[in-house]
């Protein structure tokens, strides 16, 4: 009877904490049992065109999330969960709208509640504590936060955190087939949510298993070796390609405008809030809310009550690892945010420049440190009744965190909102689609989750085109980055860059708008409706949708290039004469630094055109060395303000308010600006030995300025008098003393800036003047003065553009056709990458055209060609090595079941 009786009592603690768990995850969660995409934010939407695109192996190219395509080596770990996407939708026909809940959002919220019930189980089997450390891993405002914002990838991998730490305990633990492939299945299956966050376990792993203190050291390295190493070898399909790819060149300029991302304070992580609740819009905080205080005497109060020494010991120091991820989590953020900032800035550190991701470890700890808690309550709490009482204001206290997203009050994918606004989505995708020819569609202010784009039809985000060079000249300061829209030039660029559609849906991020928002819209939907490339297109959408007059398709042949040894203002000059038209011809800067210039020496003559503005021979002779060339963040000594070439707006503004309007291009090296006298800069220049150098500074100023240069023992100071053009200070010759080279640089005046310097030995001097006389000899070459030079080049442009024939095979391949027979010039408006290439001949000349889109020289002996982006080639080696490995996997398991069988 009393055993009856325990088994009952067992029971109805079963369906107790299953409804503790059930009816808030149903009150939170009820936007995943209602119909509609769920796609908002972050999360994906793919139409059934989409959902084709991803049955397919993985493509090193994509144009999904970026603007003119760009490789994805770095995220292509997300490759497997879209895929299954593709492949569900293959063999059952179903829609994104299911696929999200499957793959996703039921998932990372099932596997959160389920792995953290299992992890603190592993160190308190006091039901009540495993409740409710896993009921406040479950439910707290940083994942709501992920779920709401449509993170999807990263709620997966919160989702997956605890069981994987599970797994691989398990296996440090024991050794046996059983728990290996188990931990190899669920650190594989993190790699592929999110490779950050699988990172950041294999540290807290570390971190637990030191502080539990299980097992030997050496065998447990040697264990957990093994089963890294195995997940690597499974994730050779993305890992190959990524080590393999090599530099890569594009014309993105995504400098940080935002002052980086701290928006996470000490005692928001301490508190476990996360900073955009409830609104999550980015960049509108709250404060912690004050009952959000009490969290962290719970933490506490299991280190206070505990009768058991050994379990003090580890409850704290599980306490401090709680701190220490705390201090993480927070980032940036004083106090000491530099030591953060300083590690982000490392290589590859920038993956983990968002420091919340540390909430994950962070709330697991705390999860645990709360079962301690409540573990510790029925030993401090002798009535029973007490103790029930204790227990239920325990949980009505968690459910108060979170009480915002309990009534539903929540506006992303959990504020119930999943359905298509107006039907817009089905309306734009008819006429998108309904025209098969290539065309981009711009989305002011960004593209809507829902919202259509395919490979034969991208999509592009105005609030990323500030990233593109061309764009971002046309931008005055750094905080309008929708300028360029009323820019002359606007026009010109959406028909070069193959943009069909203009259309201005509202930003689903932005939940606040102020009067000054209104302002900027209502200037915005002016200027467009008075912009004489569009035109209104009424196909009864909600906002307005406009159609250009003209778009270039994505392929096609100029005939002349024209190597501009200049600025990007030129633009400003040609647009200005009538019949001209950007499209006809390329242009190459000389000054970009992104192609070795001696690739020109030997084309046809009539292909190319030297366009000198407002500099000479001896600006291009110096451009022959910029793979020589060193940036000012190389100097061992600085007390400049670096900026990269990432920071062009940054840094270009800076010189506009010293009154410097500056279009120049810095060779991708950046600038060093000062403001204080007497600043230095200090290099060490690597020379080959005791030879005749010449030095070579790239330098501005403002007006009455200048800057000390002293190299060789001698110093000397230069002044540039047309500070909008950087100007070449040649010092020399002079004979190096050793392999090293010391120059030091010096702010004399009230502002100086630094592009770039190097050193010369003089017969590569000499041999570079040489190539520059014979390269203006060889091409036309036209020097600009004044406006009657500009009209003389307007000439030169007309006739220039024809079409070619060309069929997309995939993002990664193009069969061209109807190729001219005379020499000419191929252009592809993807972003420029020196890994597209022709199969046919992969010594063609590759150029930057328009400092941004790739341009291919026509020798005019094919009449066909295939344009291929040449890393893909790596992936179908990376795909058989992790199909082979799960081949063998597979086999093992089928065996070790076979053998279960006869066993039994």
């Amino acid at each position: 009877m009393r055993k009856g009786k325990g088994v009952g009592m067992k029971g109805s603690k079963s369906i107790l904490i299953l409804l503790g768990f059930a009816l808030p995850f149903v009150l939170i969660y009820r936007s995943f049992f209602l119909p509609g995409p769920l796609a908002w934010g972050d999360a994906p939407f793919f139409a059934p065109l989409n959902l084709k695109e991803l049955f397919n192996p993985p493509f090193l190219w994509n144009f999904r999330n970026d603007n003119f395509g760009m490789p994805q080596y770095y995220i292509l770990w997300l490759y497997l969960p879209t895929f299954l996407y593709g492949l569900l939708n293959h063999l059952l026909d179903v829609s994104n709208g299911f696929l999200i809940r499957l793959i996703f959002y039921f998932p990372a919220t099932i596997f959160g509640i389920f792995g953290a019930w299992k992890f603190i189980g592993k160190f308190n089997e006091n039901i009540y504590g495993k409740f409710f450390g896993s009921f406040l891993y479950g439910f707290n405002t940083y994942f709501l936060m992920l779920v709401d914002g449509g993170q999807v990838g990263v709620a997966l991998a919160y989702g997956l955190f605890p069981l994987t730490v599970v797994t691989i305990l398990n296996f440090l633990e024991n050794f046996s087939v059983s728990n290996y492939l188990w931990a190899l299945g669920t650190l594989f299956a993190l790699f592929s949510a999110d490779i950050r966050i699988a990172l950041i376990l294999v540290v807290f792993v570390g971190a637990v298993w030191v502080i539990t203190g299980n097992g030997r050291i050496k065998l447990s390295l040697a264990r957990f070796l093994l089963l890294t190493l195995s997940v690597a070898v499974l994730c050779s399909y993305w890992i190959i390609p990524t080590f393999s790819s090599g530099s890569i060149n594009n014309l993105n300029i995504a400098g940080n405008l935002s002052g980086g991302n701290n928006f996470i304070s000490l005692s928001n992580s301490l508190f476990l809030f996360q900073p955009h609740f409830p609104l999550n819009e980015f960049g509108k905080t709250s404060p912690t809310p004050f009952y959000f205080v009490f969290l962290l005497p719970l933490f506490f109060a299991g280190l206070i009550i505990k009768d058991k020494i050994s379990s003090q010991r580890r409850t704290l120091k599980f306490l401090m690892l709680f701190l220490l991820l705390a201090f993480i989590a927070k980032g940036g953020s004083e106090p000491l945010g530099q030591f953060y900032s300083w590690l982000v800035s490392l290589p590859e550190g920038v993956a983990f420049r968002d420091s919340s991701k540390f909430y994950i470890p962070l709330i697991l700890t705390g999860g645990l440190l709360f079962s301690f808690t409540v573990n510790s309550l029925g030993g401090f709490i002798k009535r029973r009744l007490f103790l029930i009482m204790a227990l239920a204001g325990v949980y009505g206290y968690l459910l108060i965190l979170i009480y915002p997203a309990i009534l539903g009050n929540l506006s992303g994918v959990l504020g119930g909102e999943n359905v298509a606004r107006n039907n817009d989505y089905q309306k734009i995708s008819q006429v998108i689609v309904g025209n098969p020819d290539f065309g981009r569609s711009l989305y002011l202010e960004e593209k809507p989750a829902e919202f259509f784009g395919n490979w034969g039809h991208p999509a592009i985000s105005a609030d990323n085109l500030y990233k593109e060079r061309p764009f971002a000249s046309m931008i005055v300061g750094k905080y309008d980055l929708f300028n360029y829209i009323y820019s002359p030039q606007f026009c010109q660029w959406l028909n070069l860059s193959g943009i069909k559609y203009v259309l201005l849906p509202q930003n689903e991020r932005k939940k606040t708008t102020d009067p000054k928002d209104e302002e900027s819209h209502q200037k915005l939907l002016e200027t467009l409706s008075n912009t004489s490339c569009l035109s209104a297109l009424n196909i009864g959408t909600s906002f307005p949708v406009y159609k250009t007059t003209g778009n270039m398709p994505l392929i096609f042949i100029q005939k002349k290039m024209v190597l501009v040894v200049g600025g990007e203002d030129i633009y400003n000059k040609l647009i200005q004469i009538p019949g001209f038209i950007l499209g006809n011809q390329g242009f190459i800067f000389a000054e970009d630094g992104k192609i070795d210039l001696r690739k020109l020496s030997d084309l046809d003559p009539k292909s190319l055109v030297i366009l000198f503005d407002k500099k000479g021979t001896p600006d291009l002779k110096l451009s022959y060395f910029s793979n020589l060339m060193v940036s000012p963040a190389r100097a061992y000594f600085n007390q400049w303000k670096i900026y990269s070439s990432s920071d062009y707006l940054i840094w270009k503004y800076e010189l506009l308010k010293q009154g410097i309007d500056t279009k120049e291009m810095d060779f991708g090296k950046g600038v060093a600006l000062s403001t204080i006298p007497g600043e230095k800069m200090k290099f060490d220049l690597a020379a080959s030995g005791q030879e005749d150098y010449f030095l070579a500074v790239r330098f501005s100023n403002a007006l009455g300025s200048n800057i000390q240069i002293g190299v060789a023992g001698q110093e000397a100071e230069y002044t540039n008098l047309t500070p909008e053009q950087f100007k070449w200070q040649i010092i020399g010759p002079f004979k190096s003393e050793g392999k090293n080279v010391k120059v030091e640089i010096t702010n004399k005046g009230k502002f100086s800036v630094v592009n770039t310097l190097v050193l010369i030995p003089v017969k590569d001097f000499q041999e570079a003047d040489s190539w520059a006389k014979d390269l203006s000899s060889r091409y036309e070459s036209i020097r600009i003065k004044d406006d009657k030079d500009w009209a003389q080049f307007a000439q030169l442009t007309k006739d220039n553009f024809s079409t070619v024939q060309y069929k997309q095979i995939n993002p990664t391949q193009y069969w061209v056709s109807n190729l001219p027979d005379q020499p000419a010039w191929l252009v592809f408006t993807d972003h420029f990458d020196t890994g597209w290439n022709f199969v046919e001949d992969q010594n063609v000349v590759h150029i930057a055209d328009y400092n941004g889109f790739n341009g291919f020289y026509l020798n005019g002996k094919s009449s066909k060609v295939t344009l291929y982006y040449m890393p893909q080639r790596r992936v179908k080696l990376a795909a058989e090595v992790s199909l082979s490995v799960a081949g063998l996997i597979g086999v093992v398991i089928s065996l070790l079941l076979i053998r279960r069988r006869l066993k039994r």
